[in-house]
């Protein structure tokens, strides 16, 4: 049985709930519902679920270890389950996105995202899937302190903007699952 792990980044605890950061928790968070997948404890530094969907035995994990350390989270992962990098997509925010925007690309550098540095600074390599959605500031955001946009929630008229970008995520994902890397791409980005 061919197996996966989807990683959701983003940060714990009820204060980073539902803000821009924590897009890969919430598209990880609806996964697992649909997928009828509980949260079913921490290991390796992620709260984890485990699940089937057709031929694939999928591992989907939260890191617990703040966005920034997400890779401690991966590396460890990655040993314990025998996994390669091809074996794993990460799912993030991605602040150079339009709001909404989906894009899921094969590898390629962080583009500035410090968990997904700090993932390929643990696992030494950028060769991994990454499904990135939009979070970028409106004109009358900017100039804007980085830090603290990626914190904040939504605002009220991005909310289903965003929870939208979150059901296509899912789409994608399953897309990849159920055919291949590169039509879920051509969905994703066209």
């Amino acid at each position: 049985m061919p197996r996966k792990l989807i990683i959701g980044l983003g940060n714990p605890g009820a204060k980073y709930l539902r803000t821009r950061h924590n897009l890969g928790f919430w598209v990880l968070d609806c996964l697992a519902e649909k997928l009828e997948s509980p949260w079913r404890g921490d290991r390796c530094k992620s709260t984890l679920s485990h699940a089937t969907y057709g031929p694939w035995e999928l591992l989907l994990a939260k890191p617990t270890t703040y966005m920034n350390l997400s890779g401690n989270s991966v590396s460890q992962l990655l040993m314990k389950e025998r996994l390669t990098p091809d074996d794993i997509l990460v799912v993030c925010d991605d602040v150079n996105l339009p709001l909404g925007k989906v894009r899921l690309r094969k590898h390629g550098s962080s583009g500035g995202h410090h968990g997904l540095d700090s993932i390929i600074a643990s696992i030494g390599t950028d060769q991994f899937s990454r499904l990135r959605i939009g979070i970028k500031p409106n004109e009358d955001e900017l100039p804007f302190d980085l830090s603290e946009f990626v914190v904040s929630r939504f605002r009220k008229g991005e909310e289903a903007i965003a929870s939208e970008s979150v059901r296509k995520a899912i789409d994608v994902i399953l897309l990849m699952l159920d055919e291949n890397l590169d039509k879920a791409m051509n969905f994703a980005n066209a």
